[in-house]
C-alpha cells in the first residue's frame, strides 16, 4: 500500500515499476567485426571535449563573481545555469556542489529569488530582464535537473505576467549591447518560463500567456542575427514546429549568415545560432553545424573562454550552449518532423553517431512508449502503419545505447486524425477571459474556428454544457490563436461571474465540423475561485522500463465521481503532470488510462481551502 499526501485537493500517483521486455543482447566492440564495420563515421568527440571545458570555465567565473559581488548577477547566473543544465542533461561532467553554489547565489543572495525583492537587480532595479533572464534558467533546471528550484520556478512565472503587454510580448524597456537584446530575448525567456510552468503543474492558465508571446513572434521581422536566433528559439519553446511558418524562413535566414569560417560573426551569435538551430532539429549531421561548431572549437582559448572581460563572460556562456546540445551520441530520426501530421504509412530511419568513442552498440525505436523495433549498431529503420491509430498526440522516441551503457535519444510528437487544435488555455480577470490554443493548421488549407461560451448546469453529479450565452469566429489562419469573451451574452447583456465552458469548433473548408474542443473555466478573478471550488492535481511517476519516468507523459487521466461518471478528463503534460481545476466539494476517483499500463484508481476528496489525505496502490501489468 503506498500513502499519497493530498492538500488542497492535491493527489500525487507515485512510484512503481514497469515490466519490460529485456534489451536485444548486442555484442560488444572488440568481440564481432560485423558491428564494428557497421559502426557510423565517427561523430565528433572535440566538441565534447571543448564544452567540457567552456562548462568548467563557465562554473570558475561565475563562482568568482558571486563570491566576488554577493549578489544575483542576471545574466551571468541565468545563461550559467541554463548552460550547466543542458550540460547535466546530455552527460556531461559537472560538479553539483558548483551548481549548488550557484542556485544559492539566484536564490538567497542580494536580488535572489528568494530574497524580499525576489529576482532584482540592486533591489528594485531592472526586474523586468532580471526575471526574465532567472525565469527561462530555472525553467532548464527544473525540466533537465530536478525539482529544487520549482517554487521558485513558478514564482517568477507569475510575476513575468504583470509585464506582458497586451499584443503578447514581454516589455522590458531594457536593452544593453549583445547580453540584453530587448523585447524579442525577454518574450523568448518568457516562453521558456511559463511553458515549463505548465509542464510541471499541469495549470492551464500558463498557456494563454504562452500563445499569446508566439503570436507576436510571428509577426516579427527582425534583421539582427541574435534576434532571429531568439525569435526561433521562442517559437520553438512554444511549440512551433520546423515546418510551420514562419519557421522555415527564418531558419534559411540563419543558415544564410553563416561565413566561411563555420561562424557568425562571433562566438556569442554562433553559440545562439547552433543553440536555436539544434532546437528545430538540426544535428551535427547537418553539415551547417557540423562548421559551425569546428568555428567554435577551432577559437576557444586555452583557459576555457573565447574572450576576456565581461563581454568575454557572455560569449562563453552562448559558445557553451552553442556545444552543450552535443550529447553522448548523435541520435537523428529521418522521414518526419517534430509536430507533423503522421501519414498512411510513415517510413522512419533512426542513425546514432557516437560523439565519445566508444562506439553504438544499439539502437531502439519506440513509439507511445512500446518498442517497434532494434537493431545492434548505429542504425533502424521501421514502417508505421497509422491507418488503425485514434485521433491523438503520438510520441516517437529513439534511443541509442553506447558500449558502456550510456544513452542519447532523440524524442518526436506527431498528430494523427482531425487534431488541429492543441494547447487550449484559458485565463480571466472577472472582466474578460482569453481562451487561447496552438493551431496546427498548414498553410494553403483553408478552415474557420469558432469559439462558443456556454453557461454551466449540474446533470447527474458533473456540470455539462448549458445555453450558449456568447459565439464568435476564433482565427482563420494557423498558428496562435486568441480569443476573447467580454462576460457579455450576444445582446451586450453582462452576464454573471461563475463557471463556464468554452468550445473551440474547427471546422473545414466544407464547413464540416472535424474537431471540438470544450474546457471549463472560472470566469472571476483565481482567489473567487479559490474560494468556492477545489482542485485536484498530482504528478505520476514511472519507473522501471526503457523508457522509465518519461513514460508518464500523454496518459490520459480522469476524475471520476462517486457515480461512476467521468467529470473531467486531461492529458498528463510532458512531465507527467496533470490538473483538475473548478471542482465541486465531494468525493473523487483519479483514474489513469495508458497503454501498456494498469493502474488502480486513487480515491482523492476535493474541497476548496480544505486538506485531504488518501491512499491507495498502483500497480502495472
Amino acid at each position: 500500500m503506498t500513502r499519497f499526501r493530498v492538500l488542497s485537493a492535491c493527489v500525487a500517483l507515485c512510484s512503481f515499476s514497469v515490466l519490460a521486455a529485456p534489451p536485444r543482447d548486442c555484442p560488444g566492440p572488440k568481440t564481432d567485426k560485423t558491428v564494428a564495420a557497421a559502426t557510423p563515421e565517427r561523430g565528433d568527440p572535440k566538441a565534447r571535449e571543448s564544452a567540457q571545458r567552456g562548462l568548467e570555465f563557465l562554473v570558475r567565473e561565475a563562482t568568482a563573481w558571486q563570491n566576488t559581488n554577493k549578489c544575483y548577477g542576471c545574466h551571468v547566473h541565468s545563461v550559467t545555469l541554463e548552460a550547466l543544465s543542458v550540460g547535466i542533461h546530455n552527460q556531461y561532467d559537472l560538479s553539483r556542489t558548483a551548481l549548488d553554489t550557484l542556485l544559492e547565489g539566484m536564490t538567497k543572495l542580494s536580488g535572489g529569488s528568494r530574497t524580499p525583492d525576489g529576482l532584482s537587480y540592486q533591489h528594485s532595479s531592472l526586474l523586468q530582464p532580471s526575471r526574465a533572464f532567472g525565469g527561462a534558467a530555472f525553467a532548464r533546471y527544473d525540466a533537465f535537473v530536478g525539482t529544487k528550484v520549482r517554487d521558485d520556478l513558478i514564482k517568477v512565472a507569475g510575476q513575468l505576467l504583470a509585464y506582458q503587454a497586451k499584443d503578447g510580448h514581454l516589455d522590458v524597456q531594457y536593452q544593453n549591447g549583445v547580453v540584453a537584446r530587448g523585447d524579442v530575448q525577454a518574450t523568448y525567456h518568457a516562453i521558456v518560463t511559463w511553458k515549463q510552468a505548465y509542464a510541471a503543474s499541469a495549470d492551464v492558465k500558463w498557456l494563454a500567456p504562452v500563445q499569446r508571446a508566439e503570436g507576436w513572434l510571428q509577426k516579427q521581422k527582425p534583421t539582427e542575427t541574435s534576434n532571429i536566433a531568439y525569435v526561433v528559439m521562442g517559437l520553438t519553446a512554444a511549440g512551433v514546429g520546423p515546418t510551420e511558418a514562419p519557421m522555415p524562413s527564418l531558419t534559411r535566414q540563419l543558415l544564410e549568415r553563416q561565413q566561411r569560417d563555420g561562424g557568425f560573426g562571433d562566438a556569442l551569435t554562433t553559440g545562439q545560432v547552433l543553440y536555436a538551430l539544434r532546437l528545430v532539429g538540426f544535428t551535427d549531421r547537418d553539415k551547417q553545424v557540423s562548421l559551425g561548431t569546428g568555428y567554435l572549437v577551432s577559437h576557444q582559448q586555452k583557459g576555457g573562454g573565447w574572450g576576456g572581460g565581461g563581454f568575454g563572460k557572455a560569449e562563453a556562456m552562448w559558445a557553451v550552449l552553442g556545444l552543450v546540445s552535443v550529447d553522448v551520441m548523435t541520435v537523428a530520426i529521418s522521414g518526419m518532423n517534430d509536430g507533423e501530421h503522421v501519414a498512411e504509412q510513415q517510413a522512419l530511419d533512426v542513425e546514432a553517431r557516437d560523439n565519445q568513442g566508444d562506439g553504438v552498440q544499439r539502437v531502439e525505436l519506440f513509439i507511445d512508449d512500446a518498442k517497434v523495433a532494434e537493431a545492434c549498431g548505429p542504425k533502424v529503420s521501421h514502417t508505421w502503419d497509422t491507418r488503425s491509430l485514434g485521433t491523438g498526440k503520438h510520441v516517437v522516441v529513439a534511443i541509442a545505447t553506447s558500449h558502456k551503457g550510456q544513452k542519447s535519444q532523440r524524442q518526436l510528437e506527431v498528430f494523427s486524425g482531425n487534431v488541429w487544435l492543441t494547447q487550449v488555455g484559458t485565463d480571466s480577470n472577472g472582466e474578460s477571459t482569453n481562451v487561447t490554443a496552438r493551431n496546427l493548421t498548414p498553410q494553403g488549407k483553408k478552415f474557420s474556428v469558432q469559439m462558443n461560451i456556454s453557461t454551466v448546469e449540474q446533470k447527474d453529479g458533473k456540470p455539462v454544457a448549458g445555453k450558449v450565452v456568447f459565439t464568435a469566429p476564433a482565427a482563420s489562419e494557423g498558428g496562435a490563436l486568441k480569443a476573447e469573451w467580454n462576460g457579455k451574452d450576444k445582446a451586450g447583456k453582462v452576464q454573471s461571474r461563475g463557471r463556464y465552458f468554452a468550445e473551440l469548433v474547427y471546422r473545414d473548408e466544407a464547413g464540416n465540423e472535424v474537431q471540438r474542443e470544450q474546457v471549463l473555466f472560472n470566469h472571476d478573478t483565481a482567489e473567487a475561485e479559490a474560494q468556492k471550488y477545489g482542485q485536484v492535481y498530482g504528478q505520476l511517476e514511472l519507473k522501471g522500463g526503457a523508457r522509465g519516468a518519461a513514460a508518464a507523459g500523454n496518459a490520459q487521466v480522469e476524475l471520476v465521481n462517486d457515480r461512476g461518471e467521468v467529470v473531467q478528463s486531461v492529458v498528463s503534460t510532458e512531465q507527467g503532470a496533470y490538473r483538475f481545476k473548478n471542482v465541486d466539494t465531494g468525493k473523487y476517483k483519479v483514474r489513469v488510462k495508458k497503454s501498456g499500463y494498469d493502474f488502480d484508481d486513487v480515491p482523492v476528496a476535493a474541497s476548496p481551502a480544505k486538506a485531504a489525505e488518501a491512499s491507495g496502490a498502483l500497480n502495472a501489468k
